[in-house]
């Protein structure tokens, strides 16, 4: 295969090529054109440079090289993956980058083009003063390198052809550097004022332009947020092949400020900054110019499975049934974009498992979001220590039930034993059964190390250790550790790292797409989501999009009538990512954004066959986002104690009678609070159509009792004793006062029966229901769309707030 940069330099020539037969089209045209109109016209209106290489053919060229960068992307066989930065560049510095491409090449053509100008100058002012003549503005070139000559805006104007002749005569007198660079043509002085340039001491000219001032222009530091691996010269056959972070950024500077750098090549390095190809197999790995890498790290995932006895060759048999594999390689970077490693990893290929041959069970719990919440608040609370540890290769850890068999990794074949198996003695990342496994290893570890697994929670251990709570909640392989004090933090990371391969990852700080923010001195906690909001909005091109104050107008009326009805519509609609953006704005509802709650569970509704008005909807959903990005909710407050804890549950319910105009069903809500802080929230539709709002109230409340049971046996068995009952508020007096008696029999004679459990809970001193007047019910915002002042007036009783606000009572506490 024909290499990339060889690839290049061929559609770099045809490109050439091309707009010089564009360029004697367009002479020959021009020589038919109706009043003889000069071609130079049109450089000036394209902002072209002066001197006789500045005449008609810029724009070609432009349009030329514009089509060969293009082609690159169309006919290479191979080309380099694009990969985003962890550190995005900003459109400023995209900007910054073409003004400093601009001013390097405006230094090659200063030499020749001052008296052109002067010229110029003086055709425009006679012609200024016979006629005012209509001005345009001159268009900006968008390949880089072919600005406005000496950095100067110039104001054209259309010439009559014998103005254009004598303004040609004119630039063709002024001598032109041939093969001079562009230090050899810097002016010493003119009537422009322009000082002779007297380098630094000990500064490289040849590295670094000249401004007009006479101030040496350096790279900009927005280069510091890319990495330019794979082609660090500005000779396109040259191919590094070193990694080097400060290597490759310090040749890429070097090269964008050599004003003989071809453009074109300029700005396809522009294009593969930051960018390691990724190979999908490992013969592409083994090909490719990072192989010494790739199989690297192909042998220390091979030594690790090997050293953990991960399987046992065994001759292939006729009746064996042998799973394939495959390699995955991954870049990982630092925060600051520097490359961190290369990773491989082995996977099987479990599709093609059968239920109850090659696996059985394959359920395995992680912890609940509200019940981390709950964790993170007493944190808060009680100034306890957060820290986080990862599980290394956790699923290799597992041993598996049942016969599994499987290929030899490709690269690492056994010589001798080539159609030999491996027979799985332990779990392998792809095994649908190896997440199971992994969590009953663990589970059995932690309670061999007297740890006790909530029943409320299976996924949260509870130890007292010396008299003091430790707990652990689990998801998967992230381990969250909630300890008094460091000391016991470090005894249960010396526990953890004796048995397994462990990652410590310091002070909680980032977990499951939640960014949290702790300030010690208020005692509180914010998680917020914004990283996440943010790769939403730029993956739906929503990133620059007008913010909007709410997250649905106050009369959102969605239905099935609005649903794509003919196949001009469908096929419309099948090209957004509907689906894709209700997910995302689910997965930030169930976080931290309990304000999206009701929008979220609109749009639900509409997956299978939405409309335009549906897709509009779920658009203001993501603008609101954009507006509230780095919103997310404060959790606990030093003004709650230990001792009144048992009182700091209490939950609002609501419920919107004959929401939904299509089956007249009712939606209900809820909200849960925790020491202030919103701990779990919900907005669903009911399953049953009320007969009236009563009915509608009180299935709402029924839910709302069901959660609040499961938060009351957890806070139990973590040592928060309930003693008091739980205050329960909503804004029907009709359903509180059925929930303590059996009243309004002939109303309410047909209610489910499965509904009146809250009167014995009620009974039981555990439920206190009290009337609050509708528009202090903070679950209103959970089941109907409100005018922005309720919104915000809800939205703030839930806790919610910018990040800002949360840093900026964080720093007036540190200065007090």
């Amino acid at each position: 295969m024909e290499s990339i940069p060889a690839m290049l330099n061929e559609m770099h020539a045809e490109g050439e090529d091309d707009a010089d037969s564009e360029s004697a089209r367009a002479s020959d045209e021009h020589q038919d054109l109706p009043g003889g109109a000069d071609i130079d016209d049109e450089s000036a209106r394209t902002g072209g440079a002066g001197g006789a290489v500045a005449g008609g053919d810029v724009s070609v060229v432009d349009r030329s090289r514009k089509r060969a960068r293009y082609e690159i992307s169309e006919t290479c066989e191979y080309p380099p993956k694009r990969v985003r930065s962890p550190i995005a560049p900003s459109s400023a510095a995209v900007r910054g980058a073409e003004l400093h491409e601009q001013v390097s090449h405006e230094d090659h053509l200063r030499g020749g083009c001052e008296s052109e100008h002067e010229t110029i100058g003086k055709a425009k002012r006679k012609k200024k003063k016979r006629s005012r003549g209509r001005r345009e503005a001159p268009a900006a070139t968008s390949n880089i390198g072919h600005g406005v000559s000496c950095g100067e805006s110039l104001t054209t104007e259309r010439t009559s052809s014998s103005e254009a002749r004598e303004m040609e005569t004119a630039s063709s007198e002024v001598p032109q550097p041939s093969g001079a660079s562009s230090r050899e043509c810097l002016p010493t002085s003119s009537s422009r004022g322009l000082r002779e340039y007297v380098a630094p001491e000990g500064a490289r000219t040849e590295d670094y332009p000249v401004t007009r001032s006479g101030r040496a222009s350096k790279p900009p530091s927005w280069f510091g947020d890319y990495i330019h691996i794979g082609y660090s010269s500005t000779n396109p056959d040259s191919v590094s092949s070193s990694p080097s972070w400060e290597k490759a950024r310090e040749e890429m500077q070097r090269a964008m400020a050599k004003e003989q750098a071809q453009a074109w090549w300029q700005d396809y390095c522009c294009l593969t900054m930051s960018v390691i190809s990724e190979p999908e197999t490992y013969g592409k790995a083994m090909e490719s110019e990072w192989f010494p890498q790739w199989r690297s790290a192909s042998q220390a995932e091979y030594d690790a499975l090997m050293k953990n006895c991960t399987w046992e060759l065994v001759p292939r048999q006729t009746n064996m049934k042998v799973l394939r594999n495959r390699w995955v390689f991954r870049v990982k970077y630092l925060v600051n974009g520097e490359v961190d490693r290369f990773k491989a990893r082995l996977v099987i290929k479990g599709f093609t498992q059968v239920y109850g041959v090659d696996y059985l069970e394959v359920y395995s719990p992680v912890v609940r979001l509200e019940t981390l919440r709950v964790l993170l608040t007493l944190a808060a609370v009680w100034d306890y220590e957060v820290h986080q540890m990862d599980v290394t290769t956790a699923f290799l850890n597992g041993k598996i039930d049942v016969e599994v068999y499987m290929e030899q990794p490709e690269g690492f074949k056994v010589p001798g034993k080539e159609n030999w198996v491996c027979h799985l003695q332990k779990s392998l990342y792809g095994l649908k059964q190896a997440p199971r496994v992994w969590f009953q290893l663990l589970k059995s570890f932690l309670e061999e190390q007297g740890f006790m697994l909530l029943k409320p929670e299976a996924c949260v251990a509870v130890k007292v250790i010396d008299g003091q709570l430790v707990f652990i909640p689990l998801y998967v392989d992230d381990l969250i550790m909630f300890a008094p004090n460091m000391e016991l933090i470090k005894q249960m990371k010396q526990m953890f790292c004796e048995r397994f391969e462990m990652k410590d990852l310091g002070e909680l700080h980032y977990i499951l797409g939640w960014e949290v923010t702790r300030n010690r001195s208020e005692r509180t906690i914010f998680i917020n989501q914004r990283k996440y909001a943010l790769s939403v909005l730029e993956r739906f091109g929503m990133d620059k999009c007008n913010g909007c104050k709410t997250p649905c107008t106050a009369d959102l009326k969605l239905k099935n009538s609005m649903c794509a009805a003919d196949a001009d519509e469908r096929e419309l609609m099948s090209s957004k990512p509907y689906r894709s953006v209700v997910g995302s704005l689910m997965y930030l509802m169930m976080g931290s954004r309990p304000d999206l709650a009701y929008l979220v569970r609109k749009c639900s509704q509409y997956l299978e066959n939405p409309g335009i008005l549906h897709w509009r909807a779920a658009k203001r959903g993501l603008r609101y986002l954009k507006e509230t990005m780095d919103w997310g909710i404060r959790l606990g407050g030093a003004e709650w104690t230990d001792q009144e804890l048992d009182r700091h549950l209490q939950a609002f319910a609501d419920a919107d009678f004959a929401n939904r105009t299509d089956d007249r069903k009712s939606v209900a809500g809820y909200l849960t609070k925790f020491c202030g802080s919103t701990i779990s929230w919900c907005s669903q539709t009911e399953r049953t159509v009320a007969l009236h709002t009563t009915e509608a109230e009180y299935m709402a409340l029924s839910l709302l009792v069901q959660e609040l049971i499961h938060l009351r046996q957890m806070l139990q068995e973590i040592k928060v004793k309930q003693k008091a009952a739980t205050k329960v508020f909503v804004d029907n007096e009709s359903a509180m006062k059925l929930a303590s008696n059996p009243a309004f029999h002939s109303r309410t004679k047909h209610i489910d029966v499965r509904h009146h459990f809250i009167r014995e809970r009620v009974d039981m001193k555990e439920i206190d229901v009290l009337r609050v007047s509708g528009s202090d019910n903070v679950a209103d915002t959970l089941t109907k769309p409100l005018p922005r002042a309720a919104f915000e007036k809800h939205r703030a009783a839930m806790r919610l707030m910018p990040r800002a606000a949360f840093e900026q009572s964080k720093h007036s506490d540190d200065n007090q």
